[in-house]
């Protein structure tokens, strides 16, 4: 028997068990929790009332996920486990102990700061959205959470635009630059991070598309990119620039190896030119984005590269330092702030919040373990992304793991600059969980074990 059939039946046994224990519930529930975020959050700025629902949709999205996957294992009663269940289980592990050994358990139950605070349950919730998506295998349903990501990019997009040229009516719930866009998110920075991400998937529509016609999305993948630069944050460049260096490495080596290439090589050609040229233009008109390419030039080449990215690299000394004396269970669950606590003499009038770096935010506030297991985490999808993009057999899929893969690697590598928040991380932990299809893995994970018997 082929593969593919292999995997058809496979599939065939894992979906169709029971009505309640079925691919396309798990599609639709991630698509409605995927759209409610920006849905409802431009329904509570009109009514205004900006951020007032984001944590409870996540909270709730959780339990209910939480429920519906217990149910699911009771059910089916024999399970094999697969490296996505254990980077699963292992991240809510090392959060509960992070939070059982947190120098300030208040904190860890609570979380930070009201506007940037991910407390136990809302980081449930995204645990829970990574593992719900894992279910999702079939091509049709992938696609549905696909189109579901474009409609929130429209969301996030048409306000962007709106708030760069002063005619979005609606005020921001807190004090920022009015220059910069943010979107729905209430922040140029985690708009930055999701224009990364909105980006990556517009331009890869348009990679993939053959016909004149559909050189619409070369429109909508050059509106995504220019609204992107509207958020004026520098980790907007340096995510852009890391999918564009990914794609161009899987297109040298499928020539190297004489494989099948999905994407038109002159329409990447042409969509790198448009957005160099559009950046070009950006820093020959707006002076913001001169000021900031300025910035960046005199930090590096300064004395103190603790001014690096708006003092980002002292915050990360200041974490690193703390975390020497807590490196199993860090300073405590969503508490980064108490790394400044612990070394005053550090203070330079400032604290933060949070790491303005995902990997040091894990390391620091919850430990060894845990940022080890999510850093690993992180390589594992990314890897496994990378090996279906190339090898897949069947094209649609391998279209929809290209386009994935491309989405998360303009977020792993802004999120080196940024922080994970309620109103970006639950898109991350959607894609992580769409690129490793627990059915695949155990297919994969049973022809291992077969070979070694």
């Amino acid at each position: 028997m082929s593969s593919d059939n292999k995997i058809k039946n496979f599939l065939s046994k894992e979906l169709d068990v029971n009505l309640f224990i079925n691919e396309k519930i798990i599609t639709y529930m991630l698509c409605i929790v995927a759209l409610a975020f920006p849905v409802l959050e431009l329904i509570c700025e009109i009514c205004g009332h900006t951020f007032a629902l984001q944590e409870g949709i996540l909270r709730t999205a959780g339990m209910m996920f939480l429920v519906y996957a217990v149910f699911c294992v009771i059910y089916k009663k024999k399970h094999i486990l697969v490296w996505s269940d254990i980077f699963f289980a292992l991240s809510i592990v090392f959060s509960v102990i992070s939070i059982i050994f947190s120098l300030d358990i208040e904190v860890s139950l609570g979380g930070c700061y009201v506007n940037m605070r991910e407390d136990p349950q809302q980081v449930l919730g995204y645990f829970m959205i990574f593992f719900m998506a894992t279910q999702v295998s079939e091509y049709e349903n992938r696609k549905k959470i696909i189109i579901a990501m474009l409609i929130v990019c429209a969301f996030h997009t048409i306000p962007s635009i709106l708030q760069y040229i002063d005619l979005w009516p609606y005020p921001p719930q807190q004090a920022i630059d009015e220059t910069k866009s943010y979107g729905l998110t209430q922040h140029y920075n985690f708009y930055g991070a999701l224009a990364v991400m909105f980006t990556g998937l517009t331009t890869m529509i348009f990679l993939f598309k053959k016909t004149i016609k559909s050189y619409v999305w070369y429109a909508v993948a050059t509106v995504c990119f220019v609204a992107s630069l509207f958020a004026e944050c520098r980790l907007v460049w340096v995510g852009t620039i890391s999918f564009f260096v990914l794609v161009i490495c899987i297109e040298i080596y499928l020539k190297k190896k004489n494989k099948e290439s999905l994407i038109d090589i002159k329409r990447l050609a042409i969509i790198i030119v448009t957005f160099g040229v559009v950046f070009g233009l950006f820093m020959l008109f707006a002076s913001s984005m001169r000021e900031q390419l300025l910035e960046t030039y005199n930090e590096v080449s300064g004395d103190n590269l603790g001014q690096l990215g708006n003092n980002r690299f002292h915050a990360w000394y200041v974490g690193l330092v703390a975390v020497k004396d807590h490196l199993l269970t860090g300073v405590g669950f969503d508490n980064y702030e108490m790394a400044f606590f612990l070394h005053p003499e550090l203070v330079r009038g400032w604290t933060m919040f949070k790491g303005h770096n995902e990997y040091i935010h894990t390391l620091v506030t919850q430990g060894l373990p845990s940022a080890i297991n999510y850093i690993a985490m992180c390589f594992y999808v990314w890897i496994f992304g990378i090996k279906k993009s190339v090898t897949d057999k069947d094209s649609n899929q391998r279209a929809i793991y290209y386009i994935l893969l491309v989405m998360v690697t303009g977020y792993f590598v802004q999120a080196f600059f940024n922080s994970s928040v309620t109103n970006i991380a639950p898109y991350k932990w959607l894609v992580m969980g769409l690129l490793v299809p627990r059915c695949i893995q155990k297919i994969i994970w049973e022809n291992k074990e077969k070979t070694l018997s």
